[in-house]
């Protein structure tokens, strides 16, 4: 809703909550589950799309085999605290006088949209996004060699960001997983880069630590930062199919 290929500017923004998106991921589970004639599917979600995966199998963990958790959030003002002060240090550390100034004029959290894009961008220039760089152009190539993705896609998704974005702002910057679930009903398995600065990685280890859950598990990506199924694919790709075989969804 009001991103991607969903984005329509006529939508009323008031319809943008953590609450509405989470209700329209079940509508489409429920397409999915009714087209495959399945029971449950395996529920794999990375970055703001955790936030909607851990709601939803708390509300509906019966159409759930098991969640997949990719760079999980828990408390984003935690993540954004840790982001800053990491880019800080390493700005300073780099000799970057142009991002010291720019995430001094900021400050820590909490933040406005603005100041929040302005520390994703030096997050992401500084190697907390990607622990090895990778190209605009390298990655819209990935995306276009993919059948779900054409060039008209990309005015969607940029526009459809910032739209999102700025509806959601208010709600999303105070999302607390710790303040909001204790116990979940279905197998769940965090996904972590190593070196990820954008949403904190320990934050996801302590929490899994604390909550209930039939079967747990943290998955450390060495070799990545925030966008690790970019980074190691292959490993990516093994580990999600090892999940689906494990909870029955895929043959041994």
């Amino acid at each position: 809703r009001g991103a991607g290929k969903s984005f329509d500017a006529a939508i009323d923004p008031r319809s943008l909550t953590i609450e509405r998106i989470t209700a329209d991921l079940g509508e489409l589970v429920d397409l999915l589950l009714e087209e495959l004639g399945r029971e449950q599917l395996l529920l794999v979600a990375h970055s703001w799309g955790t936030v909607l995966g851990l709601e939803y199998v708390a509300k509906r963990p019966e159409t759930v085999a098991a969640y997949v958790g990719i760079s999980q959030i828990v408390d984003w003002l935690e993540s954004d605290d840790q982001g800053y002060a990491w880019a800080l240090a390493e700005a300073r550390e780099t000799e970057n006088d142009e991002a010291v100034a720019e995430l001094e004029a900021i400050g820590p959290p909490p933040y406005s949209l603005d100041e929040f894009f302005t520390q994703r961008k030096l997050v992401n220039a500084l190697g907390g996004v990607f622990y090895k760089p990778q190209s605009n152009l390298g990655l819209l190539k990935k995306a276009l060699g993919t059948p779900e993705t054409a060039w008209p896609d990309f005015v969607s998704f940029v526009r459809g960001e910032a739209f999102s974005m700025k509806a959601l702002w208010t709600e999303a910057k105070g999302y607390d997983a710790r303040e909001r679930h204790s116990d979940f009903e279905v197998p769940i398995f965090f996904m972590v880069g190593r070196h990820d600065r954008v949403v904190w990685p320990q934050s996801a280890v302590d929490f899994l630590e604390t909550v209930e859950a039939p079967e747990k598990e943290i998955v450390w990506f060495e070799h990545s930062a925030h966008m690790l199924p970019f980074e190691e694919p292959e490993r990516f790709n093994a580990l999600v199919r090892q999940v689906a075989r494990r909870v029955g969804l895929l043959a041994k």
